[in-house]
């Protein structure tokens, strides 16, 4: 019942996203990128591996977000507030993997540099203040689905889908910043 559920969020994750897809290609945000080859072999490669990228991430960050924290702050606060809060933190989260330390540059204080380009980005709100919204849209949505479902079939089901749909795009197109719209991406 759980991956039967978990299956038709996932589809619904996907189809959900078309849309905005198709507004992104039809305002020219994305373009194909050069020398990606879109034979029906590659397509499926690609989409198996976006598939599994995405249940992997939902699979993650549900079982955290919307199984771990929403029923602890539901269970002592109510559904409204544990949608509220869970939808924020999951928000500011998503900004702490924006930072990078690189590779050959790994040291004792590589932990520090990372935290001080992770507060850097979040010291200047207007620069993420959309970005930020829209996470924390989507952690309200899947945190309604999680409240009304009292489960994470729903928002494991969601959150891959909508993963699997945007990796889909990020692997085989690139964003064009000739774009009259350019800045919306």
């Amino acid at each position: 019942d759980y991956l039967r559920t978990a299956g038709i969020y996932f589809v619904a994750g996907v189809a959900s996203m078309l849309p905005m897809l198709a507004l992104m290609f039809a305002a020219q945000l994305r373009l194909t990128q050069p020398g990606v080859v879109t034979d029906a072999a590659s397509f499926v490669r690609l989409a198996l591996q976006a598939i599994a990228a995405g249940i992997a991430v939902a699979l993650i960050e549900e079982t955290f977000f919307r199984g771990l924290l929403h029923t602890a702050v539901e269970r002592e606060r109510g559904p409204a507030t544990a949608v509220v809060a869970v939808s924020l933190l999951f928000g500011v989260l998503h900004f702490i993997g924006k930072a990078h330390v690189p590779g050959p540059a790994f040291a004792w204080s590589s932990g520090f540099e990372w935290l001080g380009q992770t507060l850097r980005l979040i010291a200047h709100p207007a620069t993420i203040v959309d970005s930020f919204l829209a996470y924390v849209a989507v952690g309200a949505v899947l945190g309604m689905v999680r409240a009304w479902m009292g489960h994470t079939a729903g928002c494991v089901g969601l959150h891959a889908g909508w993963v699997a749909a945007m990796l889909v795009v990020r692997e085989s197109t690139t964003p064009n910043g000739a774009a009259p719209l350019a800045f919306l991406q």
